[in-house]
């Protein structure tokens, strides 16, 4: 018994602040003269009680702590610990006691009696503070009691559950004033956006937004704007047009066959349709160009933007645009598309004394650039879109710099699974940064199913299903919402545009072409001339088809459209690659006469959807 006290008094000291004044007594010794002048009490034997048998004073409930069975609040089976520390601001009369307890062992399965006691000093009060053992990885809830000097149970009745995730070797929680919750980055009220029911049918695509206040700002992150730039050599200034808007001009038949390397030019497009929240609310794009401004142009470029256009331009040396699109594109795409990196890639990409320097270094210094541009006008309670892989460090930067941003952070590419994604040395800051977001999409329940699978993984951290679909993990107190949003096709604008009379002219030359070559069933391809395309692999798996069913030679047709990539230099990329596919669609040209339309070409949009209807 005096072993356990002297456990009990060094670990978890009970002295109270209002209890007829702080001895000065060691915690140990007070407790012992304390059960020992106090009388035996007893407790109910239901855990939710909020009420003791009868009323004790202060030394009867010491004694009734003394008496009880003291639970050993080391890891089990070895696991990981998280040492964590409480705080909060309660208010008690003399005699009360303040206790912390939760859904885990060491803090007594919600029962007060077998929680964490919190102490406070006289220079410190109304702050209590306990310290407490807990597995890492584990997702706790807990709640603050005061326990009354007549034995009564006060919890904090106003509030819900409070959460974090136990994580590393020590944790701090300031969780504020008692029975009152702490403010929270989402500030949305989720009740009010969870009641709501859209109603989708197959031609509308029209999305709500009324849930969105008048008064609220939508920063929209991306690499680079939904923008097409021009110069105007007559005029000496830049001019811009919305990437929608230039996808419809004939000009662009006049232009080189190909496109800037880019991520996901179909997120952009899916980025550039966000303003039509501009009737609800003010929605600013943050990103980059996709030339290189001369500095004496900046101001002017950045004034114009921003009048016209509602745009902050984020400008990037040249060498360091380069450098972090070949880091962007040489190291994580791959992996983010499931390729497996070699040692010495992952080495190269990550040392700090390479040629090319840190990339990591630089891939964080860039993304620091976006979050800059946001938090010089940032107001309490805008909202935060990060958009695809270059920008996966914006969630921590803009979280550590305007914490009650609301942050939505969504992939417009896929998510590794965890063998491959622990290839990468920095794959749990990654993590980190993206779980300061409130928000995280990605395009498919795998996608999202792999990003949770890390999360358990290399962070200990679990999840848990929530209301409308969507998954919850608790990071350090913070609830962050995964989601699959699918992102189809805009069926309503299509079905209008297949009307124009630009598409019909379009549609009926396809027709006639393909009528002319005596081919009944068209197999299409639109991709981009790069390895992780999979062209190659698609030529393959059509000269298997002709080998394999002879009947269908002279009926298969396929359309391949392969788009060349340039870089910031205006050279080609990929060029041993789509020498490659040249060469295996003439190969199979030869084998097997009219089997395969080869186009190189950056295509309109009439002639695009004509093509694809």
């Amino acid at each position: 018994e005096e072993r356990r006290m002297d456990k009990l008094g060094s670990g978890d000291s009970l002295s109270s602040y209002g209890s007829g004044g702080r001895s000065d007594e060691a915690p140990s010794n007070l407790m012992r003269r304390q059960v020992a002048e106090g009388a035996a009490g007893s407790f109910s034997n239901s855990p939710r009680t909020l009420r003791m048998s009868r009323t004790s004073s202060r030394e009867q409930i010491l004694n009734e702590f003394a008496r009880a069975p003291f639970d050993d609040r080391s890891g089990e089976n070895g696991k990981a610990e998280t040492t964590v520390w409480f705080e909060a601001t309660v208010k008690t009369e003399p005699g009360d006691m303040c206790m912390v307890t939760g859904n885990l062992l060491p803090l007594g399965f919600w029962d007060p009696r077998n929680g964490i006691p919190l102490t406070t000093h006289t220079s410190t009060y109304p702050k209590w503070t306990a310290v407490a053992t807990v597995p890492s990885g584990e997702a706790v809830e807990y709640k603050y009691v005061i326990i009354k000097s007549d034995g009564s149970f006060v919890w904090e009745a106003d509030i819900e559950n409070r959460v974090f995730t136990a994580e590393g070797t020590e944790l701090r929680l300031d969780d504020g004033q008692f029975n009152v919750q702490k403010k929270r980055a989402l500030k949305v009220d989720l009740k009010e956006i969870t009641n709501r029911r859209h109603r989708l049918s197959s031609l509308s695509c029209t999305v709500d937004t009324s849930f969105v206040p008048t008064s609220a700002c939508i920063y929209v992150l991306t690499y680079r704007l939904p923008l097409v730039t021009t110069f105007d050599a007559e005029a000496n200034r830049y001019k811009f047009q919305w990437l929608s808007f230039d996808a419809d001009e004939k000009s662009q038949e006049t232009k080189p066959a190909g496109v800037m390397r880019s991520v996901s030019r179909h997120g952009i497009y899916i980025i550039e349709n966000l303003r039509s929240l501009r009737s609800r609310c003010k929605v600013i794009y943050v990103g980059g160009l996709a030339c290189d401004v001369p500095r004496e142009y900046r101001d002017q470029v950045t004034e114009d933007l921003s009048a016209q256009f509602q745009c902050v331009p984020v400008f990037h040396e040249a060498s360091e645009a380069q450098k972090f699109e070949d880091f962007c594109h040489g190291t994580l795409k791959p992996v983010f598309h499931f390729v497996q990196p070699t040692s010495n890639d992952m080495c190269k990409s990550y040392e700090k004394g390479g040629q090319d320097g840190n990339k990591w270094q630089l891939y964080c210094s860039v993304n620091l650039k976006f979050v800059n541009a946001v938090v010089q006008n940032f107001n309490d309670g805008d909202f935060v879109f990060a958009f695809d892989l270059e920008l996966m460090m914006t969630p921590t930067l803009v979280g550590s710099r305007a914490r009650s941003a609301n942050i939505c952070f969504f992939f417009n590419t896929p998510f590794p699974s965890s063998e491959i994604f622990r290839a990468i040395p920095v794959r749990k800051e990654i993590l980190r940064s993206l779980l300061n977001a409130d928000m995280i999409q990605f395009h498919c329940f795998t996608y999202a199913r792999h990003f949770l699978t890390n999360c358990s993984t290399l962070l200990g951290i679990e999840y848990k299903p929530s209301r409308e679909g969507l998954l919850q993990l608790n990071y350090n107190g913070h609830q962050v919402h995964v989601r699959a949003c699918h992102v189809g096709i805009d069926a309503q604008t299509v079905t209008t545009r297949l009307q124009e009379e630009q598409v019909i002219q379009q549609q009926a030359l396809w027709r006639d072409r393909f009528a002319a070559m005596g081919r009944s069933v068209i197999i299409l391809g639109y991709d981009d001339m790069e390895p992780l395309s999979g062209i190659t692999l698609k030529l393959n798996a059509l000269q298997r088809l002709l080998t394999l069913f002879p009947e269908y030679q002279n009926k298969i047709l396929l359309v391949q459209v392969g788009i060349k990539l340039y870089d910031r230099q205006g050279e080609v990329m990929h060029q041993d690659y789509i020498d490659a596919v040249t060469s295996r669609a003439s190969e199979l040209e030869q084998e097997f006469p009219g089997c395969i339309l080869f186009l190189s070409e950056k295509m309109p949009f009439a002639r695009r959807t004509a093509l694809f209807s």
